[in-house]
């Protein structure tokens, strides 16, 4: 497909779980859109040389994926620097702001592809459900 051919694609920030989850992804939103914003983050992800300060226990309650990668005893779970592989930086920060509670928007569909290949790949069920065509 040709980069030029544009697609409208929008997701809308998922509804967050009930309960505790709901309350932490209200707090991260509200860290996240404030200057201190990475004062208490516990992690670093890296994907193509960009570093994105996020938080274990957001990225494993929304994300199976995520869960495995910090849960499992994998030596990802110890570190404070994890690298993610073959991943475009700016479709990663996208799918970040999704899981974040930020609405997402796509116009260019080869880009919006990027983008769902990621929630695919990281299990993000409701990107997937989201997004419009």
């Amino acid at each position: 497909m040709s980069g030029n051919r544009l697609c409208r694609v929008r997701a809308k920030a998922a509804p967050p779980p009930n309960g505790t989850a709901e309350v932490i992804r209200h707090v991260l939103n509200d860290m996240r859109n404030t200057d201190s914003k990475w004062s208490l983050y516990d992690v670093v992800l890296i994907a193509d040389s960009e570093r994105f300060p996020v938080h274990r226990a957001l990225l494993a309650e929304v994300s199976p994926f995520f869960a495995a990668l910090f849960g499992n005893g994998m030596k990802e779970s110890e570190e404070m620097e994890v690298k993610i592989e073959e991943v475009n930086k700016e479709a990663f920060r996208h799918v970040l702001d999704f899981i974040y509670g930020m609405p997402v928007t796509l116009n260019d569909i080869d880009f919006g592809l990027e983008v769902l290949e990621l929630a695919f790949r990281f299990q993000l069920d409701t990107l997937e459900d989201t997004v419009v065509y």
